[in-house]
């Protein structure tokens, strides 16, 4: 009974460990988010600046508006103005920082992950010899039993023709 559910879940490890990672990573896009993330499902698990939260909770139409008015109340930061994009400089910057936090998370990820198929890969491979040395055991037992049989079955024909002679 152990073997069949090891053998179970050696079959079922088999097929996970022969995808790689990034395969893996787009199954399991594909089977939860067929369509693709939506917005609202990325920002709760994304820690974003409150004001990029802002503009980004405005639906699109609003966000033209939020721009337009920035620019109506002298808030133009460019060379036009005399400013320097210090506010687009800090943008970059915020989003450059998301990016490599966000870039660091994955490698973090794909080195647990690489660490769990290399230890389900050794597991099978355990698996696999604990099943050859099983095999080879029930081999020999199933040898012993025809042997056994063998002899049974002699002894019954000696003393069949034993029984006879009396």
């Amino acid at each position: 009974m152990i073997a069949l559910t090891l053998l179970m879940i050696s079959n079922a490890m088999e097929m996970k460990a022969s995808l790689s990672t990034a395969e893996m990573l787009r199954e399991h896009e594909a089977l939860h988010y067929p369509k693709g993330m939506s917005l609202e499902h990325a920002l709760k698990h994304v820690a974003l600046p409150k004001e990029v939260r802002a503009v980004l909770a405005e639906p699109k139409h609003d966000r033209a508006l939020l721009v337009q008015r920035a620019g109506a109340h002298g808030k133009k930061d460019g060379p036009e103005a005399g400013g320097s994009y210090a506010s687009l400089e800090k943008a970059r910057e915020v989003l450059n920082n998301m990016y490599e936090e966000t870039e660091s998370d994955l490698d973090v990820t794909v080195q647990d992950c690489d660490t769990v198929t290399n230890s389900l890969t050794n597991a099978i491979d355990v698996n696999t010899k604990v099943r050859a040395q099983l095999t080879s055991a029930i081999a020999t037992d199933r040898e012993f039993i025809a042997e056994a049989t063998m002899v049974l079955s002699e002894d019954k024909n000696t003393l069949v023709g034993l029984q006879g002679e009396l």
